[in-house]
């Protein structure tokens, strides 16, 4: 912006505030952008990551907006009489009636889909305004190829339709809410960060050369999408642009925790077992057929032998797993991988009793991760590990991993060593082509009507935008939410007024087998899988 190279956001810097806006406590997708939806943290909503951990199993699933509770924001309005529209935002398939327009986001199965958008015949009015939209434009396989240059405008050309049906939407009426996210930023950051970031292992000059600019092109694209709504809106709109998480480093880390575990006698495999032995097996058919099958034949396979492919895929992350002497254990899932406690009672085969040994045992994997260094630098690999009572509460809260493990923000991790043990593994648990990943801060630019601008809200939190929407429109909370209001961002505009008490429904709900096919190729295109 001060460069001049994204002037619309930069005019709303001028009339606004620009500042930092904390993501979920795991700077995950699915967390973030569902606490932006209720004004909930992920402990009260029930979504930390795009696959959720099934009570009383080693299993998972897929969760998307029926696994959610609290009220969405554009839900509450529509029941208020408020007219809004909602556009590309994640995690809202299965669309949902509202007093306006919903289009779901990028997880959803496609816009043919009848539940992709409210009112079901909206799709056509895009394809009408925007012909050459696609929900999904792909990512991995073209870089696992090189192709980047390709992948890159297809990007821009996704940022530019989908900022021809918002405009066309938001010009039609008037709107009391009107939300469009647009998605294209996340990945291309993930798969081009190195090319501008010296410390990254995998950057060169040449590199930087080709693509050094290629965040900031598409930031551009999204910026020019910013001006074209901005001149259909007046300067008494009020006016948010924001992030559900920032973006830095992808440390790796997280690639090589199982292998730290097992290290340390943590995560006991099955060795020479026949039982582990399929388990190996299965992670290396898994990853062959991962590498060089397209994906499209990859998920005609998985949806044909759609048991098979389960089992496969469960297989080659637990089978190898020896429960009966396994305290600590991980899960590769949504491109992370966190701590979890083998408990008794809770996990199918547990041996750790609750209470003092289950504290032990916490200590013992929190000293083991903060004493592993880089097998390259000898750098500390990680700068902290929290309980998720810390970080977490609410009804879900158990539903989250034992610890939550924060990485280095400024170190690729190329292997681990322990002080005791000395390099104790260097293979990753899977592959990982992003080369940048999720920060804990995202950002934030609001403005409004001049004069009526206050100052940038302190600590701000993902969870605030939808309290201050509902008093920006002097309307009371559907129920008690965890974000605040702004009211020193707009003093003279924000209207608080109480919760209504309301209890929260519990959401139950979860992918079926044809959303989790779709679910889990977004996810593998993406790098999360």
């Amino acid at each position: 912006m001060a460069e001049g190279k994204l002037p619309h956001l930069a005019s709303l810097v001028e009339r606004g505030v620009v500042g930092e806006l904390a993501s979920a406590p795991n700077a995950m997708s699915p967390a973030a952008w569902s606490s932006f939806i209720t004004g909930l943290e992920p402990g009260r909503h029930g979504i930390f990551y795009f696959l959720d951990r099934i009570p009383g199993t080693y299993r998972t699933r897929y969760v998307n907006a029926t696994s959610r509770d609290g009220t969405p924001v554009w839900s509450a309005l529509s029941a208020a009489g408020k007219r809004v529209a909602s556009l590309f935002v994640p995690l809202t398939y299965p669309a949902v009636e509202v007093n306006g327009v919903l289009a779901s986001g990028w997880l959803a199965p496609s816009i043919e889909d009848p539940q992709y958008a409210f009112p079901s015949d909206f799709p056509r009015r895009m394809l009408a305004v925007a012909p050459e939209f696609r929900l999904h434009t792909g990512m991995t396989e073209f870089v696992r190829r090189g192709r980047y240059a390709e992948v890159l405008e297809l990007k821009r050309i996704s940022v530019g339709a989908k900022a021809k049906v918002a405009a066309d939407l938001l010009a039609s009426e008037e709107w009391d809410l009107f939300i469009v996210a647009f998605d294209e930023t996340d990945p291309v950051q993930h798969y081009f960060w190195h090319f501008q970031d010296p410390r990254h292992p995998r950057y060169t000059p040449e590199g930087e050369r080709e693509f050094g600019d290629a965040i900031l092109r598409i930031y551009q694209a999204a910026d020019a999408a910013v001006g074209r709504l901005l001149a259909l809106t007046g300067h008494d709109t009020y006016v948010f642009i924001m992030s559900d998480h920032g973006f830095g480093l992808n440390s790796c880390g997280q690639l090589y925790l199982r292998g730290l575990l097992r290290a340390h006698g943590l995560e006991k495999g099955l060795n020479g077992s026949g039982r582990g032995l399929r388990g190996m097996a299965a992670r290396q058919a898994y990853d062959l057929l991962y590498r060089v099958l397209p994906s499209d034949t990859k998920h005609r396979l998985a949806a044909r032998f759609r048991p098979l492919h389960e089992s496969l895929m469960h297989t080659s992350f637990a089978g190898d797993v020896d429960w009966s002497a396994t305290k600590a254990y991980t899960f590769w899932s949504s491109g992370c991988s966190e701590p979890w406690i083998n408990v008794r009672g809770r996990d199918p085969e547990g041996i750790v009793d609750p209470g003092d040994e289950y504290d032990d045992v916490v200590a013992r994997v929190t000293e083991v991760i903060m004493e592993a260094r880089d097998a390259v630098t000898r750098q500390p690999a990680a700068e902290g590990v929290e309980h998720r009572d810390e970080v977490y509460y609410g009804p879900h809260a158990d539903r989250a991993p034992d610890l939550l493990v924060r990485w280095r923000p400024d170190l690729v991790v190329q292997g681990l060593r322990s002080p005791s043990l000395g390099k104790v593994c260097d293979t990753p648990v899977a592959e990982d082509l992003r080369t940048g990943s999720h920060q804990p801060q995202g950002m934030l630019v609001a403005a409004g009507p001049k004069g009526q601008v206050g100052v940038m809200p302190e600590g701000a939190s993902i969870t605030d935008l939808v309290p201050t929407v509902y008093g920006l429109l002097d309307m009371p909370p559907p129920h008690p939410l965890d974000g605040r209001p702004w009211t020193e961002l707009f003093p003279q505009a924000i209207q608080v007024r109480e919760a209504e008490d309301l209890v929260l429904a519990l959401a139950t709900g979860e992918a079926s087998d044809k959303d989790a096919m779709v679910i889990e190729k977004r996810l593998e295109d993406l790098g999360y899988l």
